[in-house]
């Protein structure tokens, strides 16, 4: 009886796996076919991560599917291809589409070249992000809660810390993964239980950090990798 339940849970995890996959595919609208031909991925192999068959997606095919994406300027975490940690709209970035669109600009060639620099900052992005794959993490700051040193479009990388190296990170501005799957910047504080931080603004005042809860974090990765919009920066103020 124990036997079947395992196996049940390993069933659905398989399914689980397959539905993500498909969710890759049919970001790029390619069929099974195209997607195999394109990218020299056997038909059959592909069916089974899909349908969950025989032993469904493995951490190497994850691996390979993640390097495909990224070639196409889409990335996404081995956790939420192999776990469901996260949200793919959250995860899958391109960050020149999230960045709102400079509303004052009139000049066509001055617009275009906002976009320019957004491509160049996804380039530097995928190179660094193949040097320490597959333990990066990075995030496009949806506002400027962390102001002034980062601001809101800003996007920001760096290499995982899990378990008990996240302690050594108290005290830094760092790019933290909750247990729901959220991705932030925060500064990151000490708090119990063991495993749980503290998580809060730059700077915060002493009677707001009464009220910040502790959190448990899958991992917090310290930044090494920051970039701007300087033209998207100028263009909004």
């Amino acid at each position: 009886m124990v036997k079947f339940a395992q196996l049940t849970d390993f069933e659905l995890l398989k399914k689980q796996r397959g539905n993500r996959v498909r969710i890759l595919r049919t970001s790029l609208r390619l069929s099974r076919r195209a997607f195999s031909e394109k990218y020299g991925i056997r038909r059959g192999t592909l069916q089974n991560w899909e349908d969950g068959r025989y032993g469904g997606l493995t951490e190497k095919g994850a691996m390979q599917l993640l390097e495909i994406m990224r070639s196409e300027g889409l990335y996404y975490s081995i956790e939420w291809l192999l776990h469901g940690v996260g949200e793919d709209t959250q995860i899958a970035k391109v960050y020149d589409a999230v960045i709102p669109r400079p509303v004052k600009v009139q000049d066509l060639p001055l617009e275009r070249l906002v976009y320019q620099e957004s491509a160049f900052i996804n380039e530097e992005l995928a190179l660094y992000c193949r040097h320490y794959h597959p333990d990066v993490i990075d995030l496009c700051l949806p506002d400027d809660k962390m102001a002034p040193y980062y601001c809101q479009g800003d996007v920001v990388a760096g290499r995982k810390r899990y378990k008990q190296d996240i302690a050594k990170l108290i005290g830094q501005i760092c790019i933290v993964q909750l247990s729901d799957g959220r991705v932030l910047l925060r500064e990151l504080q000490a708090s119990l239980p063991a495993n749980y931080y503290q998580i809060g603004y730059f700077k915060i005042e002493q009677a707001d950090a009464s009220k910040i809860q502790a959190v448990e974090l899958i991992c917090a990765a310290p930044i090494s990798w920051h970039r701007r919009h300087d033209l998207f920066q100028a263009e909004s103020k």
